[in-house]
């Protein structure tokens, strides 16, 4: 059985936690957030199954440690992604969350390279590389302080 990961992303915006990409199969976005960022309803966030990412982002499905040992859902995280993790209940595990400055300062832990069998190399954060690229370029847009934007996420086998 496989282990795949759930991201959310959601940004603080007039102090208050809004979904900056998919809730469940539906996209959720703050009426008022859309007329100011626009953007914000375009963003996707991550769900390729990457062990190699699973292990840095938290100790899951790898040898390494992670970042920064999982710490669970935020309190304060938004009430439309809050419902999509209770829906998970006992399936969901490993709940985490990182503001994008954290990733941002850990970026060469993603660059980093691995054979994975083929005689290749692989970027460990594949295409998380470039969700953390369009966070970082959202961020820089909307004049957005980068511990103000968040990735939510969960791991379900």
């Amino acid at each position: 059985m496989g282990c795949d990961i759930h991201t959310y992303t959601e940004a603080l915006v007039n102090g208050k936690w809004i979904p900056i990409g998919a809730v469940g199969v539906d996209w959720i976005w703050d009426e008022k957030a859309e007329d100011e960022f626009p953007a914000l309803a375009i963003k996707s966030p991550y769900r390729d199954r990457n062990y190699s990412l699973f292990s840095v982002l938290a100790g899951v499905r790898g040898e390494g440690p992670a970042i920064i040992p999982p710490r669970g859902v935020p309190d304060d995280m938004n009430e439309s992604i809050a419902a999509e993790y209770e829906r998970w209940g006992c399936d969901a595990h490993t709940a985490h969350h990182y503001y994008l400055s954290e990733l941002i300062e850990n970026r060469h832990q993603f660059e980093r390279e691995e054979d994975w069998g083929d005689g290749k190399k692989y970027k460990v954060g594949g295409g998380f590389l470039n969700t953390l690229d369009d966070l970082t370029e959202l961020a820089k847009r909307y004049e957005i302080d980068p511990e103000d934007v968040r990735i939510v996420f969960w791991f379900d086998n």
